[in-house]
């Protein structure tokens, strides 16, 4: 795991607090207690200042990059990925790996990104900045995903495959070996995915088709 000595989570819906838990395992492996270290920020029209998981809640223009990397701790891609463009230029953004996920040398996470417990990453794998991969997502080898990519958990994703920005694979969906994924998609939970998918929208069932 790489991180700053303390971070700001921008956001603080449920996947905020989902990868509050990948933190504070990641730093507890390392000894290393998250109290005091971690912040919570919401949107300055609707923040109300609280304490969620002993971290408090700030507005989001009081959030300050010289004293915390960031994680954009929100699920939805689209929105990441706006939220990234009304943070400071010099934000500075930690990665996080939770302690239990298998993953080999030959693999590149960028900067921003969360992977989740469980999770399997074989070789020759490069994900974008700002990814999310949930539980128990697995990807073989030879796989290639754009910014904003993220899984929800139990998604598989086989070998000599390929996403692009903004994509959103659903809780226990499959994409078969070779496939490659246009931007903008979203894929369905439990779904299979069996050829390419080269227009943005949501797809879903067995084998996967358009919805819109």
């Amino acid at each position: 795991m790489v991180v700053g000595d303390k971070i700001a989570l921008i956001g603080a819906g449920g996947a905020a607090q989902d990868i509050l838990c990948q933190l504070v395992d990641a730093w507890k492996a390392d000894g290393i207690d998250y109290r005091g270290r971690v912040l919570f920020t919401e949107p300055d029209s609707v923040c109300k200042p609280r304490i969620i998981m002993n971290c408090p809640v700030i507005p989001q223009s009081e959030f300050n990059p010289l004293t915390h990397h960031a994680i954009i701790a929100i699920g939805d891609s689209s929105v990441r990925q706006k939220v990234f463009y009304q943070l400071p230029e010099n934000t500075r953004y930690a990665t996080i790996i939770h302690p239990s996920v298998v993953m080999s040398e030959w693999v590149e996470i960028g900067e921003g990104s969360v992977i989740s417990a469980l999770s399997i990453l074989t070789c020759n794998i490069k994900i974008g900045k700002h990814a999310q991969i949930n539980y128990k997502s697995s990807i073989a080898h030879d796989f290639e995903a754009g910014d904003f990519f993220s899984t929800a958990p139990g998604a598989s994703i086989n070998g000599n495959s390929k996403v692009g920005d903004r994509v959103y694979i659903g809780s226990n969906a499959s994409i078969r070996q070779g496939v490659t994924l246009a931007d903008d998609i979203i894929i369905g939970m439990g779904s299979v995915v069996l050829n390419d998918l080269t227009k943005s929208g949501s797809y879903a069932r067995i084998p996967a088709v358009r919805l819109s």
